[in-house]
């Protein structure tokens, strides 16, 4: 304390307009994301093209799959951190 004066300082946290673009960004990345994972179960749950795509390309699907879903919930954690 300077000459026995307390000083208080308050700070009103308000969300940047950095903080509103990233949310934009993350939000517009999820849908992507959610986008591509209903585009491949629906694939990888059709039968005829289960039939008929080579192995590999069903394992690729299903490991990109998994990918996606973990960036789904890497994207989700970082929406909360917003709210």
């Amino acid at each position: 304390c300077m000459g026995g004066q307390d000083w208080k300082i308050a700070l009103h946290l308000v969300p940047s307009t950095n903080d509103e673009e990233e949310m934009i960004k993350i939000k517009k990345e999820l849908l992507n994301v959610e986008a591509f994972i209903a585009r491949t179960k629906e694939k990888l749950s059709n039968s005829e093209f289960l039939s008929k795509a080579p192995s590999r390309v069903i394992e690729d699907m299903k490991q990109k799959m998994s990918l996606a879903l973990e960036k789904q919930q890497d994207l989700m954690k970082r929406l909360e951190r917003f709210t």
